[in-house]
C-alpha cells in the first residue's frame, strides 16, 4: 500500500511539475507577447505624440510669427505716433512764422489748380492761426470759389483740403497726409534702387485692426492716362537723341506726382493736338484746292465761264467730308437729287474719313446740302469770290495752294522746334510716368493703416541684413523689416493639411554674366524651380559641342567668333544696332561660345570654307565626317552616322540620370525607380540588344538564343507599366526610338553644310580655281553662315528642349523679378 501510495504521489508530483512548467512557459509566452504588443502600442503612441507635438510646435511657431508681425506693426505705429506727436508740437508754431501767409497762399493756389473747377471749395486750418492772419489767402482765389476757415487744424495737424462743387475731395495737402505719403514713397524709392524686392500681395488676414487695402484705383487710372499721353507725345514728336531735362518734380508724393504729370502732359498734348488739327485742316484744303485747280483747267480748255462755280450761274460746287462708309451713300444720294447731272470726286482719304468735291446744277444746291448733312457729312463753304475767267481763277487757286504749302512748312518747322525744345522734357516726363506707374502698381498690392504701409516681398537671404539697415536709413528709422525664412514657412506635417499652403518662392537664378544669353534660352522653355537641376552647367558644353558637330568649319568659325566679340563690345558700350540686330547683340556671349565650338570642330573635321585641310594647309583631318564606313552584316553605313547615334544615346542616358537625381534628392525613391531609372534600364538594355543583333548581321534570332536578353529589355518596361499604366510604358517605348533617331539631324546637317558650299563652288567653275569659282565658294559660305547657321541653332535647340529636357527638366518655376525704377532718374534718400 505504501509503495502504491508513494508511486501515486510520485506520479502526481511529476504531473504537477510538468503542468507547472507548461504553465510557466505559457505565462512567459503571454508576458513576452504582451510586452511586445505593449512596446508596439507604446511606440505608435509615442510616434503619434511626436507628430502631434511637432504639429503643435509648428502651430505655435506660426502663431508666434503672426504675433511678431503684429507686434512689429504695432511698434511701428507707436513709433510713428511719437514722431507725429513731435511734428505736431513743431507745427503748432508754424502760424507764428514770418512766411506763414506766403506758404498758405501757395497751398491754396495749388489746391485751386488741382480741382480745376469753376466753383472749388477750399478748407484750411492751422493750429494757432486765425481768420485775420489768413485774409491774404483770398487774393489768390478765382471768382466763384469758396474759402472756409477751420477753427481746428485740418486732419489734426493743419493744412489745406479742396473739393469740387459736388463735395468730392480732389486735393488733400494736410501735413498728416503728406507725412503718410512721404513714408511709403521713400520706402519705394529705396526698394527700386536695390532691385532685390520681389513684391507679393499682402494678405488681408492677420493684420492689425484698422488696416485696409491701399486705395490706388484713382492713381492707377491717372497713371494710365498719363502713360497714354506720353505715348501720344513720343509718337507725334520725333525726339531723336534728345537729352533728359532735370525737372523739379514731387517724386516722393504719388498724388502730387500724378497731378504734376497730368498738368504737364495735358499742356503738351494740347499743343501737339493743335498742330495736328491744323495740319489736317491744311491738308484737306490743299486736296480740295488741287481738285478745283484741275477742274478749272478743264473749264479753261473748253472756254466755260466760272460764274456757275461761284453760285450765280448754272453750276455750283459742294465740298465736304464724310466717313469712308458714308461716301458711297453721299454720291448715290447726290446723283439721285441731280438726276445724274453730277461730277463727283474724292479729294482726300484718311484712316476714317474722306473729303469730296461735287459739281452739279445750282438749282439742286439746297436739296444737296440738306441731303449730305442728313447722311452725316460735313459740307464746307462754297467757292466764291473767284474771277469769272477760269484762267484767272486758276491763278488765284494756285496762289492759295502756294500759301497753304508755306503754312504747312511753317507747321512742320513749328513741330520740329517743339520737339527740339520740349523733347528733353517729354523724356523726363516719360521716366517720371514710369516711376508713377511702377510705384502705384506696387502699392496696390499692399495694405495700410492710418500711418503705415505694409509691403511683402521675397528677398535674397544673403542681403537681408544689408536691406534692413538700408530701409531704416532711407526712412529715417521709421521702416521695419521682418524676415521669415522660407524653409520654416513651407515645412508642415501631413496632418496640417487644413492650413493654407504658403506660395512657392520665385527662383533667383545665380549664373555668371557671360552665361545669361544661354540661361535665357533655358528660361524660354521654363524657369528652373527650386529642387530641380538647372541645365545651364551642362549646356555650356553640350550646346556649343552639338552646334560644332553640325557646323564645324575653322574658316567660318573665327569669323563668327569675331562677330560675337564685336557684338559683345557693342553690348558693353550700351550702343544699339537697331531693332533687327538687337537680339544678336543681346546674345553676343552665346555667339562667342558657338564660334569657339565651330572653330574647334572645324579643325577636327579639317573643313576650311568647304575645302579639305590637306588641300589647303597640308594636314589631314583628325576625324572626317565624309570619310569612313562601318560594315554591319551586309549593310554599310557612314561612320559619322554611327557616331551621332552613339552621341545621342549617351546624351539621353545622361538626361535620364539627371531625372533620377532630381527625384532622389527630394526623397521620392519610388518615383525615381519606376520612372527615369526603369526608363534608363529599358533604354540601355534595348540599345545593347539591338547592337548585338546588328553585329550578328541582323539575325534577330540571337535575341531568343540568350535567355537574358528579352527579360533584360522588357522587365523594366513592365514595371513602369505596372506603376504608371500601359499608355505610359507605350509612350516610353515610342520616345526611346524617335528621340534616338532625332540625333541623326547632326549627321544630316553636317552633310548639308559641306555640300551646299561645294555645290555653289562647282556651279561657278570648280573644282578649278578661278575668280568665278572662288566667288562661288564665297557665296556658298555666306549662304551657309546666314541660313544654315540659323537652322543649326534651331535644331540644336530642339535636341535640347524636346529630346533632352523631357528626361529630367520641367521648368515649373517663376523668375525672381525685383521691383525696380528707371536708373536715369535718381531719388535722394534721407540720412
Amino acid at each position: 500500500m505504501d509503495k502504491l501510495h508513494n508511486r501515486i504521489l510520485s506520479d502526481a508530483k511529476l504531473k504537477a511539475d510538468e503542468t507547472i512548467r507548461e504553465a510557466q512557459a505559457k505565462a512567459d509566452q503571454i508576458i513576452a507577447e504582451a510586452r511586445q504588443r505593449a512596446q508596439k502600442e507604446a511606440d505608435e503612441l509615442l510616434a503619434k505624440a511626436k507628430l502631434e507635438a511637432e504639429a503643435v510646435r509648428r502651430s505655435i511657431l506660426s502663431s508666434k510669427v503672426r504675433a511678431n508681425r503684429l507686434r512689429v506693426l504695432d511698434e511701428k505705429n507707436r513709433i510713428v505716433q511719437e514722431v507725429l506727436g513731435a511734428v505736431e508740437e513743431r507745427l503748432s508754431n508754424i502760424a507764428k512764422s514770418s512766411r506763414f501767409g506766403e506758404t498758405a497762399q501757395r497751398f491754396v493756389a495749388e489746391a485751386v489748380k488741382a480741382v480745376d473747377s469753376d466753383q472749388p471749395v477750399v478748407r484750411l486750418g492751422f493750429k494757432g492761426s486765425s481768420k485775420q492772419n489768413l485774409d491774404s489767402v483770398s487774393k489768390v482765389l478765382p471768382k466763384g470759389s469758396k474759402l472756409v476757415f477751420e477753427e481746428d487744424p485740418v486732419d489734426g495737424l493743419g493744412g489745406v483740403v479742396a473739393s469740387d462743387a459736388e463735395g468730392r475731395i480732389i486735393f488733400n495737402n494736410s501735413f498728416r497726409s503728406r507725412l503718410e505719403r512721404l513714408d511709403s514713397q521713400l520706402l519705394m524709392s529705396y526698394a527700386g534702387s536695390k532691385k532685390l524686392f520681389h513684391l507679393t500681395e499682402v494678405e488681408d488676414t492677420g493684420l492689425p485692426e484698422g488696416a485696409t487695402r491701399y486705395q490706388a484705383m484713382e492713381l492707377l487710372a491717372k497713371a494710365s492716362t498719363v502713360k497714354n499721353r506720353i505715348t501720344t507725345l513720343t509718337t507725334a514728336l520725333d525726339l531723336g537723341d534728345s537729352t533728359v531735362e532735370t525737372l523739379k518734380a514731387p517724386v516722393n508724393n504719388l498724388e502730387e506726382l500724378a497731378r504734376f504729370l497730368d498738368d504737364e502732359t495735358l499742356k503738351l498734348e494740347h499743343t501737339v493736338r493743335q498742330i495736328e488739327d491744323e495740319q489736317g485742316r491744311l491738308q484737306t484744303e490743299k486736296e480740295q484746292a488741287s481738285e478745283l485747280s484741275r477742274f478749272l483747267s478743264g473749264l479753261e480748255n473748253v472756254g466755260v465761264s466760272l460764274d456757275a462755280i461761284a453760285g450765280s450761274g448754272f453750276l455750283t460746287s459742294l465740298a465736304g467730308e464724310a466717313s469712308t462708309e458714308s461716301i458711297p451713300s453721299v454720291q448715290r444720294e447726290l446723283d439721285q437729287i441731280t438726276y445724274g447731272n453730277l461730277i463727283f470726286a474724292i479729294t482726300n482719304t484718311s484712316e476714317k474719313s474722306q473729303t469730296f468735291l461735287a459739281i452739279f446744277p445750282s438749282v439742286f444746291q439746297d436739296d444737296a446740302r440738306q441731303a449730305v448733312t442728313a447722311l452725316g457729312a460735313k459740307p464746307g463753304p462754297p467757292w466764291t469770290d473767284l474771277p469769272s475767267d477760269p484762267k484767272e481763277a486758276k491763278e488765284v487757286i494756285d496762289l492759295k495752294l502756294s500759301d497753304l504749302d508755306n503754312s504747312s512748312k511753317e507747321l512742320v518747322d513749328k513741330e520740329t522746334s517743339l520737339a527740339k525744345d520740349e523733347g528733353p522734357r517729354v523724356k523726363s516726363l516719360a521716366t517720371l510716368s514710369e516711376i508713377l506707374d511702377l510705384r502705384t502698381k506696387a502699392l496696390a498690392g499692399s495694405t495700410a493703416t492710418e500711418a503705415t504701409v505694409l509691403l511683402q516681398a521675397w528677398v535674397p537671404e544673403r542681403n537681408t541684413n544689408e536691406l534692413g539697415e538700408g530701409l531704416s536709413k532711407a526712412c529715417n528709422g521709421l521702416a521695419t523689416m521682418y524676415v521669415e525664412e522660407e524653409g520654416a514657412r513651407n515645412q508642415s506635417p501631413a496632418s496640417d493639411s487644413a492650413e493654407e499652403k504658403d506660395p512657392d518662392p520665385p527662383t533667383l537664378v545665380k549664373a555668371p554674366a557671360w552665361t545669361r544669353p544661354l540661361q535665357s534660352v533655358i528660361d524660354n522653355f521654363g524657369v528652373p524651380a527650386y529642387g530641380e537641376i538647372n541645365p545651364l552647367l551642362f549646356m555650356i558644353f553640350t550646346f556649343p559641342v552639338m552646334y560644332g558637330l553640325m557646323f564645324g568649319d575653322f574658316g567660318e568659325g573665327p569669323l563668327i567668333l569675331i562677330l560675337g566679340l564685336f557684338l559683345w563690345r557693342t553690348k558693353k558700350k550700351g550702343a544699339s544696332l537697331g531693332d533687327f540686330f538687337q537680339p544678336f547683340v543681346n546674345g553676343a556671349e552665346l555667339i562667342v561660345m558657338l564660334g569657339i565650338g565651330i572653330t574647334i570642330f572645324g579643325l577636327i573635321f579639317g573643313d576650311f570654307f568647304g575645302f579639305d585641310s590637306s588641300m589647303v594647309f597640308g594636314f589631314k583631318p583628325i576625324f572626317s565626317p565624309l570619310e569612313g564606313e562601318v560594315t554591319v552584316g551586309n549593310v554599310t553605313v557612314p561612320r559619322y552616322m554611327v557616331f551621332t547615334l552613339a552621341f545621342g544615346v549617351f546624351h539621353l542616358l545622361f538626361g535620364m540620370a539627371l531625372g533620377a537625381y532630381n527625384l532622389i534628392r527630394r526623397s521620392e525613391w519610388k518615383e525615381a525607380f519606376f520612372g527615369p531609372l526603369c526608363w534608363a534600364w529599358f533604354y540601355a538594355a534595348g540599345v545593347f540588344v539591338i547592337a548585338q543583333i546588328a553585329l550578328s548581321g541582323f539575325k534577330f534570332s540571337i535575341a531568343l538564343q540568350n535567355p537574358l536578353y528579352l527579360p533584360l529589355v522588357f522587365v523594366p518596361l513592365l514595371l513602369s507599366a505596372w506603376k504608371e499604366g500601359g499608355m505610359h510604358a507605350m509612350e516610353l517605348f515610342i520616345q526611346s526610338i524617335s528621340n534616338t533617331f532625332s540625333y541623326l539631324r547632326i549627321w544630316a546637317l553636317n552633310l548639308a553644310d559641306f555640300y551646299v558650299k561645294f555645290a555653289i563652288f562647282l556651279a561657278l567653275g570648280g573644282p578649278a580655281i578661278t575668280p568665278f569659282s572662288l566667288l562661288g565658294a564665297a557665296l556658298g559660305n555666306l549662304l551657309v553662315m546666314i541660313l544654315e547657321g540659323l537652322i543649326v541653332f534651331v535644331q540644336a535647340l530642339r535636341l535640347h528642349w524636346v529630346e533632352w529636357f523631357g528626361k529630367f527638366y520641367e521648368g515649373t518655376g517663376f523668375p525672381f523679378t525685383p521691383y525696380h525704377e528707371p536708373t536715369s532718374w535718381t531719388v535722394p534718400l534721407n540720412g
